[in-house]
């Protein structure tokens, strides 16, 4: 949360998801998936700075993926982090 709301104060950016994903050396990274304003555009360095300004190191993103298309959500409004993971033959388990 605190990682999304980061990235959310970025003027360029619309919302937010970040999650971990597979890493071959340290065995996860952190995956930010971000969506900007339709027709608008920004460059992952420029959120990358963003966010090493105001987060820990660890915390800041690895790997991002920036994209125009609303995050993909569940009929409650919560965003399908395994969809945007790539795990999209998991099934949602509601609780």
């Amino acid at each position: 949360m605190e990682v999304e709301h980061c990235l959310e104060t970025h003027r360029a950016v619309v919302e937010a998801a970040v999650f971990g994903v597979p890493h071959s050396d340290w065995g996860e990274e952190v995956k930010a998936v971000v969506v900007v304003a339709a027709g608008g555009s920004v460059e992952v360095d420029a959120l990358h700075a963003h966010c090493s300004a105001r987060l820990a190191a660890f915390k800041v993103p690895t790997a991002w993926q920036i994209q125009a298309q609303p995050l993909p959500r569940n009929a409650a409004g919560k965003v399908l982090k395994n969809v945007l993971r790539g795990d999209a033959d998991m099934r949602l388990v509601e609780e």
